[in-house]
Protein backbone atom coordinates (compact mmCIF):
# COMPACT_ATOMS: atom_id res chain seq x y z
CA UNK A 1 0.00 0.00 0.00
CA UNK A 2 2.82 2.40 0.83
CA UNK A 3 4.51 1.88 -2.53
CA UNK A 4 1.24 2.60 -4.37
CA UNK A 5 0.78 5.82 -2.42
CA UNK A 6 4.39 6.83 -3.00
CA UNK A 7 4.08 6.12 -6.73
CA UNK A 8 0.86 8.12 -6.85
CA UNK A 9 2.54 11.10 -5.14
CA UNK A 10 5.47 10.97 -7.55
CA UNK A 11 3.14 10.92 -10.55
CA UNK A 12 1.03 13.81 -9.22
CA UNK A 13 4.05 15.98 -8.40
CA UNK A 14 5.59 15.22 -11.79
CA UNK A 15 2.41 16.25 -13.56
CA UNK A 16 2.16 19.47 -11.54
CA UNK A 17 5.79 20.30 -12.26
CA UNK A 18 5.33 19.79 -15.98
CA UNK A 19 2.14 21.86 -15.93
CA UNK A 20 4.04 24.66 -14.18
CA UNK A 21 6.72 24.66 -16.86
CA UNK A 22 4.03 24.83 -19.52
CA UNK A 23 2.47 27.86 -17.83
CA UNK A 24 5.83 29.61 -17.67
CA UNK A 25 6.33 29.01 -21.38
CA UNK A 26 2.90 30.41 -22.28
CA UNK A 27 2.89 33.60 -24.28
CA UNK A 28 1.14 36.67 -22.89
CA UNK A 29 -1.98 37.45 -24.95
CA UNK A 30 -2.43 40.77 -26.71
CA UNK A 31 -5.51 42.72 -25.61
CA UNK A 32 -7.47 45.42 -27.41
CA UNK A 33 -9.23 48.38 -25.84
CA UNK A 34 -6.54 49.48 -23.39
CA UNK A 35 -6.50 53.07 -24.61
CA UNK A 36 -4.23 54.94 -26.94
CA UNK A 37 -1.15 54.96 -24.71
CA UNK A 38 1.89 54.58 -26.89
CA UNK A 39 5.56 55.38 -26.78
CA UNK A 40 7.68 54.63 -29.80
CA UNK A 41 10.58 52.35 -28.93
CA UNK A 42 13.48 51.52 -31.18
CA UNK A 43 12.61 48.10 -32.50
CA UNK A 44 12.01 46.39 -35.80
CA UNK A 45 9.31 44.18 -34.30
CA UNK A 46 5.71 45.38 -34.49
CA UNK A 47 4.79 42.69 -31.98
CA UNK A 48 7.30 44.00 -29.42
CA UNK A 49 5.90 47.50 -29.93
CA UNK A 50 2.35 46.24 -29.33
CA UNK A 51 3.39 44.46 -26.12
CA UNK A 52 5.19 47.58 -24.93
CA UNK A 53 2.13 49.74 -25.62
CA UNK A 54 -0.05 47.15 -23.86
CA UNK A 55 2.24 47.39 -20.86
CA UNK A 56 1.78 51.16 -20.84
CA UNK A 57 -1.99 50.73 -20.99
CA UNK A 58 -1.97 48.34 -18.06
CA UNK A 59 0.42 50.61 -16.17
CA UNK A 60 -1.87 53.61 -16.61
CA UNK A 61 -4.76 51.43 -15.44
CA UNK A 62 -2.81 50.48 -12.29
CA UNK A 63 -2.63 46.80 -13.27
CA UNK A 64 1.05 46.51 -12.46
CA UNK A 65 1.35 42.72 -12.68
CA UNK A 66 -0.17 42.64 -16.16
CA UNK A 67 2.08 45.55 -17.16
CA UNK A 68 5.16 43.67 -15.99
CA UNK A 69 4.11 40.57 -17.96
CA UNK A 70 3.54 42.68 -21.09
CA UNK A 71 6.93 44.40 -20.75
CA UNK A 72 8.62 41.04 -20.20
CA UNK A 73 6.93 39.65 -23.33
CA UNK A 74 8.09 42.71 -25.26
CA UNK A 75 11.62 42.03 -24.08
CA UNK A 76 11.41 38.39 -25.14
CA UNK A 77 10.02 39.18 -28.61
CA UNK A 78 12.09 42.23 -29.25
CA UNK A 79 14.21 42.53 -32.29
CA UNK A 80 16.84 45.01 -31.23
CA UNK A 81 15.08 47.32 -28.75
CA UNK A 82 17.99 49.67 -28.55
CA UNK A 83 16.77 52.48 -26.33
CA UNK A 84 16.34 52.32 -22.60
CA UNK A 85 12.54 52.56 -22.61
CA UNK A 86 12.09 48.92 -21.71
CA UNK A 87 14.61 49.21 -18.91
CA UNK A 88 12.84 52.27 -17.56
CA UNK A 89 9.49 50.51 -17.74
CA UNK A 90 10.91 47.58 -15.81
CA UNK A 91 11.16 49.89 -12.79
CA UNK A 92 7.46 49.19 -12.31
CA UNK A 93 8.51 45.92 -10.73
CA UNK A 94 10.56 47.65 -8.08
CA UNK A 95 7.78 50.16 -7.38
CA UNK A 96 5.14 47.46 -6.99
Amino acid sequence: MKTKAKTFHIIVWSMLTLAGFNLLAAKEPLYDGLGSYSRKVTTDSAEAQRYFDQGLGFLHGFNHRAAIRAFQQAAETRSGMRDGALGRSARVRSAH
